[in-house]
């Protein structure tokens, strides 16, 4: 299961995929749903292969540009949640849907060219995704951000940043150009792997930050446009030195009234399904952090 392709393919009939998933329209806020759980459990079956072995030959020091596992790992497991990173970097750098599902055709293509040799695990997913996200969005988007905010936002020093999108580059070679049959590909595959699996999902079921239950996120009717990002940019609204709570579910306050579930119902349903502007990142001027990512 280290390839995310063998996990979508090795799960479902391929046969029963007949609609394409229109990428442009489709829900945003849906769409990191689905990535965050086909990551969190492509995380968590590389975990399990890892149990049992010697802790000394699972890398930690990221001090090699010859292998993955080396550049990327942290030194412990992130406290944030995979879904919960990924709100975060849609709220402080809004990009299009193809932007974070390129990052997924990036990960298959480092495991392929490292003939299969690490795995995408726990201590180095969230590293992988926003030092993809940094490439594929200076990649497919005409307006991106610098590093200093991508680093923010990410929980990582700059320095580390600029040399994490160095090695992703280097272990694409150079090679950042998707076919539009691949993206197709690989949206259909999610989304016919999300509406058919056999467990419910922990994003659904879990608050990303405390682990506490909340009510599930209802299936989105139809899809949602939400734009291309804004040319704001925070050089010019220098960020201070304490990072903001990473942005979490809806409906996690433990203080809600014994009717807040069917207010919660209601408010979803009557959310519109386009929206009548871009989405613009949220300007923060405490966006740095005293809690990393390890």
């Amino acid at each position: 299961m280290t390839l995310a392709c063998t996990l979508l393919t090795s799960e479902q009939d391929l046969s029963n995929i007949k609609e394409h998933v229109d990428i442009s329209t489709f829900n945003q806020e849906y769409l990191l749903e689905i990535l965050s759980t086909f990551l969190l459990r492509l995380t968590r079956l590389n975990d399990k292969r890892q149990e049992g072995k010697d802790p000394n030959e699972v890398p930690f020091s990221a001090t090699s540009l010859k292998n993955p596992s080396l550049v990327f790992s942290a030194k412990n497991v992130p406290s944030i949640s995979i879904h919960a990173y990924l709100q975060r970097i849609l709220k402080y750098c809004p990009a299009t849907n193809d932007v974070f599902l390129s990052v997924l055709i990036y990960l298959d293509r480092i495991v392929r060219t490292f003939n299969f040799s690490f795995l995408i695990n726990s201590f180095n997913v969230h590293r992988f995704l926003i030092a993809g996200f940094t490439a594929g969005s200076k990649f497919f988007s005409d307006v991106f951000y610098t590093n200093i905010r991508y680093s923010k936002v990410g929980g990582i020093p700059v320095q580390e940043m600029n040399h994490l999108e160095l090695c992703f580059f280097l272990f694409n070679e150079f090679n950042l150009f998707i076919t539009l049959e691949d993206l197709q590909s690989y949206a259909d595959l999610l989304v016919y792997w999300y509406s058919n699996r056999t467990y419910p999902s922990p994003v659904s079921s879990l608050s990303p930050s405390t682990g506490n239950p909340v009510y599930p996120v209802p299936s989105p009717p139809s899809p949602h446009y939400v734009g291309s990002p804004s040319q704001t940019d925070s050089s010019t609204h220098p960020p201070s030195s304490t990072f903001p709570a990473s942005p979490g579910y809806k409906g996690t306050d433990q203080t809600q009234s014994s009717n807040a579930p069917q207010q919660q119902m209601q408010q979803r349903e009557t959310t519109p399904i386009y929206s009548e502007s871009p989405r613009r990142p949220t300007v923060d001027h405490k966006l740095l952090s005293s809690h990393s990512i390890g």
